[in-house]
C-alpha cells in the first residue's frame, strides 16, 4: 500500500514533536536565565525548561492513552466502523512458523529491537547514543476475536507491558551473537531506517522483515543499551487501528496522534481498568511539571529584568 509521502518526508514529520519540546525547552530556559541574570537565573531557567519539556512529553503520551482509550469505551461494532478507527479484541495467532525475539527469546508474531552504544562525548558534555543494530519483523499474523478474525497487516506499536529496556551487562552475549550475523545486513542511515519503520507500521503488509547494522560491538558491552518489543503469539490483546473492511484487517493507513496502531495487553476491560488508572496518576504528574514552569515563569516575569 503506497504511502502518500515519501519517506524523508514522513521522516521529517515524525520529529516534529521531538523538536517542539526542545524549542520549549530552549526558549523557556533562555527567557528566565536572560530575565534574572547570574546563576539564580540560569539554574530556575533549566528548572522551569525541563519541568516543561518533561509535562510536555508526558503529555503527549497520555493524549494518546486517553485517545485510545476513547476508542475502547465507544465499543463500535465492525460494521460501524468500516474505514475507520476501531478497537478489536483477540488472541495473537500466525499462520506459519513463528518467530523468536532475539533477546528474551519470546515467541512472537511481531518485534522490534535496537542495540545502541551510549558513547561519552568529552568532558561536561554528557553522552551520546549511536545506533549499532535495529530490525522490526511482522509475519503472517492474525488477530482472533470471539466472532470475528482480523488479519494484521501493519507493525504495531505496543504498550510498555510488552516493551523491555536492558543494558550489556544483560543481553550483551546476545546482542553480539545478533550482530555477528547481520554481517551482511544493510547499512543506512537514521532518516532512511526511521522513514522505512514508519512505513511499515502504516502497513499494507502480511509481513515485514528487516534489519540493519549500522556499527560494530566493541570488546566491552557494559555500555550497550538494548530495546525490544514483542507481540506474542497465545496473547489475549486490544489491537487499535484501521479497519479495512474488504479484506478483513487491521492496518495503519489512518494517522492520528501516536501510533496508527497500538496494541494493549489484555481484554477491553482490563486494559481501561489498568491503562485509565495509569493516565489518571501521569495527568497529575503532567500538571505538576507545567505548574512549575508557570510559576518560576510567573517569577520571572514579576521580577525586574537583570541590568
Amino acid at each position: 500500500m503506497p504511502s502518500a509521502l515519501p519517506r524523508s518526508l514522513r521522516f521529517v514529520a515524525s520529529l516534529i514533536p521531538a523538536a517542539a519540546v526542545l524549542l520549549a525547552f530552549v526558549s523557556v530556559a533562555g527567557f528566565v536565565a536572560t530575565r534574572l541574570g547570574g546563576g539564580l537565573g540560569l539554574g530556575l531557567g533549566l528548572l522551569a525548561g525541563a519541568s516543561l519539556g518533561l509535562g510536555l512529553t508526558l503529555g503527549y503520551w497520555v493524549l494518546v492513552d486517553l485517545l485510545n482509550l476513547r476508542v475502547l469505551r465507544r465499543g463500535a461494532g465492525l460494521e460501524d466502523a468500516a474505514g475507520g478507527i476501531v478497537a478489536f479484541e483477540g488472541v495473537v495467532r500466525v499462520s506459519g512458523d513463528a518467530l523468536h525475539a532475539p533477546f528474551s527469546g519470546v515467541p512472537c508474531a511481531a518485534y522490534t529491537y535496537v542495540v545502541a552504544a551510549s558513547l561519552q562525548s568529552g568532558a561536561g558534555r554528557g553522552s551520546r547514543r549511536r545506533v549499532l543494530a535495529q530490525g522490526f519483523h511482522l509475519t503472517d499474523t492474525h488477530i482472533d476475536g470471539t466472532a470475528h478474525r482480523l488479519r494484521l497487516r501493519a507493525l504495531p506499536d505496543v504498550e510498555d507491558g510488552l516493551r523491555r529496556n536492558e543494558r550489556g551487562t544483560t543481553w550483551g552475549t546476545q546482542a553480539r551473537a545478533l550482530v555477528a550475523s547481520l554481517e551482511g545486513a544493510a547499512r543506512a542511515g537514521e532518516a532512511e531506517r526511521e522513514s522505512r519503520l514508519l512505513e511499515a507500521r502504516r502497513g499494507g503488509f502480511d509481513s515485514v522483515h528487516q534489519d540493519y547494522c549500522t556499527g560494530t560491538l566493541g570488546a566491552h558491552l557494559d555500555g550497550l543499551v538494548i530495546d525490544e518489543t514483542t507481540l506474542p503469539i497465545g496473547e489475549r490483546v486490544c489491537v487499535i487501528g484501521t479497519y479495512e473492511p474488504e479484506s478483513r484487517t487491521l492496518s495503519g493507513r489512518l494517522g492520528r496522534i501516536g501510533p496508527n496502531v497500538m496494541v494493549y495487553r489484555g481484554s477491553a476491560d482490563e486494559v481501561l481498568a489498568r491503562v485509565g488508572g495509569e493516565t489518571r496518576g501521569y495527568t497529575t504528574a503532567v500538571l505538576v511539571l507545567v505548574g512549575i514552569a508557570v510559576l518560576v515563569l510567573a517569577f520571572a516575569l514579576a521580577t525586574p529584568a537583570a541590568g
